[in-house]
């Protein structure tokens, strides 16, 4: 299982997504300098994706078991991480409104597409 994302996909956000992503892991102690350059430190885990989508859409985003599939959800975002398991013919999918928007076989790139989505707003 992947656990972070990589340099190629650090690399595809804009100039304004990468100081977004910077000013978010300084406030949260994860680099030392708000002007620290892009490198390895920036390379987001499962756990820290998690927790930036937990602060910009708040404590109610929640991660739900059902006997076919696990689903992250993250309310008033509009967007859903649905893992579906190889038995039942899946992998894990990224969602956006409830439309499916791409297939992505890990969790951490399924929720790298939802913050990369924050990000770039």
């Amino acid at each position: 299982m992947k656990q972070q994302i990589t340099v190629e996909q650090l690399n595809g956000l804009s100039e304004k997504g990468k100081k977004k992503l910077q000013l978010w892991l300084w406030g949260r102690k994860y680099i030392l300098s708000s002007n620290q350059p892009v490198g390895f430190s920036y390379m987001m885990s499962i756990g820290q994706m998690v927790e930036f989508l937990e602060d910009k859409f708040g404590k109610g985003m929640g991660i739900y078991g059902y006997p076919a599939n696990h689903s992250i959800q993250v309310p008033n975002g509009g967007y859903s991480i649905k893992i579906i398991p190889e038995k039942n013919g899946g992998g894990v999918f990224g969602t956006t409104d409830g439309y499916l928007s791409k297939g992505q076989e890990e969790l951490c790139d399924a929720l790298w597409d939802a913050v990369k989505e924050v990000l770039e707003k």
